[in-house]
C-alpha cells in the first residue's frame, strides 16, 4: 500500500468513527470517550503519514515540475533568440 492509498484508507476509517459518534448522546459517555480516543489516535497517525511521507514526496515532485517548466521556458527563449 502506497502513501496515497494509506491516506485514503485513513479518511475512510475516520469517517467511520464519525458515523459511529453522530448518533450518540451525552449520556453515552463511555462510548463517546472510546470513539474520541480512536479518533485522536487515527488523526495522529494520519498527520504523521502526511508530514513524514506524503508531503515530502509531493514537495519533491513539485520542485521537479517547477524545474522542468523553467528549463522548458529557457529552451523556448533560447530557440526564439537564435532563430531571430
Amino acid at each position: 500500500m502506497n502513501a496515497f492509498e494509506l491516506l485514503k484508507h485513513d479518511h475512510k476509517t475516520v469517517a467511520g468513527i464519525f458515523e459511529k459518534l453522530e448518533p450518540t448522546t451525552e449520556r453515552a459517555v463511555k462510548t463517546r470517550h472510546e470513539l474520541f480516543a480512536q479518533l485522536k489516535e487515527e488523526l495522529e497517525i494520519h498527520a504523521h503519514i502526511e508530514e513524514t511521507i506524503f508531503y515530502p514526496v509531493l514537495k519533491k515532485r513539485l520542485r521537479r515540475a517547477t524545474l522542468r517548466s523553467k528549463v522548458s521556458r529557457s529552451i523556448t527563449s533560447l530557440k526564439s533568440y537564435w532563430e531571430n
